[in-house]
Order: structure tokens, then C-alpha cells, then sequence
């Protein structure tokens, strides 16, 4: 089954750079459907194929760690998939860590403006 890495962002304010990286096994509708309830805002940046997502998340974990969003419930133990860092670094990212990324089979690649 294909695994892809995904960036959104809450689409209600342009210009705060706060993205959520992820992974996801499915189709790139079933995942806008899966944020719709509860981010109808959101914008899909990117949604490509990945030979290993879970390596690739762990690599951008590390890479932009200062500039993850803590979460606000004292609840869980669990860290926020958002970052406050700009789409391009995130992008570039990404590429750079090509050994992660399906050439082969890259589907959707949204990105706008870039």
C-alpha cells in the first residue's frame, strides 16, 4: 500500500506560516475529507508519494524541532505535527531528503506559489 507525507495549513489566516506535516495511506480525497470537519479552511500544500514516511517524518521531527507547536492540552504527552516555519522550507526540505521521495511515483504535488 502507498504511503504519502502531506502539508496543510489552516487556511483562515494566510500569513501565519503554521503547517502540519504528516503521513497518510489512502487516496489525497479521503484525506481532505478527514480535515473538512474540523479545519474546512484548510489548504492542501502537498501530497506526494514517499518511499518511507515514517524516516521522512522523523527527519523533519529533528530538523525543525525549535519550531514545533507545542500542543495546548496538558493532557497528553503526545507532540504537535505543526510547525511554524514557511512552506518552502519545508518543500526544500523534503527534496533535499530525496532518498525519501518516490520519483517514480509521485501523484499530486500541490504548491502554491512555489
Amino acid at each position: 500500500m502507498s504511503t504519502y507525507i502531506y502539508i496543510i495549513r489552516d487556511g483562515s489566516n494566510p500569513a501565519i506560516n503554521r503547517h502540519k506535516v504528516g503521513s497518510h495511506i489512502g487516496t489525497r480525497d479521503a484525506l481532505i475529507d478527514e480535515y473538512m470537519d474540523i479545519l474546512p479552511n484548510m489548504v492542501l500544500e502537498l501530497f506526494r508519494e514517499v518511499i518511507s514516511a515514517t524516516e521522512l517524518e522523523i527527519s523533519i521531527e529533528k530538523q525543525f524541532a525549535s519550531r514545533r507547536i507545542p500542543f495546548t492540552c496538558k493532557t497528553t504527552e503526545k507532540k504537535s505535527e505543526w510547525y511554524l516555519t514557511s512552506i518552502t522550507e519545508l518543500v526544500d526540505f523534503i527534496n533535499d531528503n530525496s532518498k525519501h521521495v518516490s520519483s517514480i511515483r509521485s501523484i499530486y504535488d500541490v504548491m502554491n506559489g512555489i
